[in-house]
């Protein structure tokens, strides 16, 4: 996964070799299988991510069905809509 966080930056910008082995040094790169959920509806969301392989799934459940809201795939950010304001998530997050 550190390479493929090089390759992603390395779009935007220079990464010397001295800037690659902080950003693996520093960076926290975390994989998880298919079907993790990552936020829970009425938890505080407190991460962001960003998927650098695969895909996110943000839905909620009302009446009892799954209704999905959005996908994120490959090089994309993804920040739950109450990150940063302590109040409990209206959504999951799946991978």
């Amino acid at each position: 996964m550190d390479n493929e966080l090089l390759k992603y930056l390395s779009k935007y910008v220079a990464v010397s070799d001295e800037l690659k082995e902080i950003i693996v040094a520093s960076s926290n790169i975390k994989k998880f299988a298919k079907g993790t959920v990552l936020l829970k509806e009425g938890s505080i969301s407190n991460e962001n991510f960003l998927v650098l392989s695969g895909c996110i799934r943000s839905f909620l459940i009302k009446n009892g069905e799954e209704k999905t809201i959005e996908f994120y795939t490959e090089e994309q950010p993804v920040t739950a809509i109450t990150y940063g304001k302590n109040e409990p998530s209206q959504h999951f997050l799946e991978c």
